[in-house]
């Protein structure tokens, strides 16, 4: 892992931090979940939705919908709505 390089962070205290010897500042913990791409949340284990955070497919789709106009958004959001309600009902008559 080339974290020293590219988070400042020394590989020694990596180790620590992985064996639960030390716990890392909040700063610290920001540089590690950018340099991973994930959220602090997952990082600390206090997300009850952390399998999504695992996805990182999932994740990429998600920045890439965030970095639309607000408009465009919007279309994406209705849009996913009614995917998500056609599902919905499709596992409930699957379940009759």
């Amino acid at each position: 892992m080339q974290s020293p390089k590219k988070t400042g962070i020394h590989g020694a205290a990596m180790v620590r931090y992985e064996r639960d010897e030390e716990k890392p500042s909040i700063d610290v913990v920001k540089k590690i979940s950018k340099f991973l791409d994930t959220t602090i949340a997952f990082l600390l284990d206090e997300d009850e939705n952390q399998d999504l955070f695992k996805d990182h497919d999932m994740l990429r789709r998600l920045k890439e919908i965030n970095s639309l106009p607000d408009e465009d958004k919007q279309h994406i959001i209705f849009n996913l709505g009614a995917v998500l309600q056609d599902a919905r009902t499709r596992q409930a008559y699957a379940g009759h």
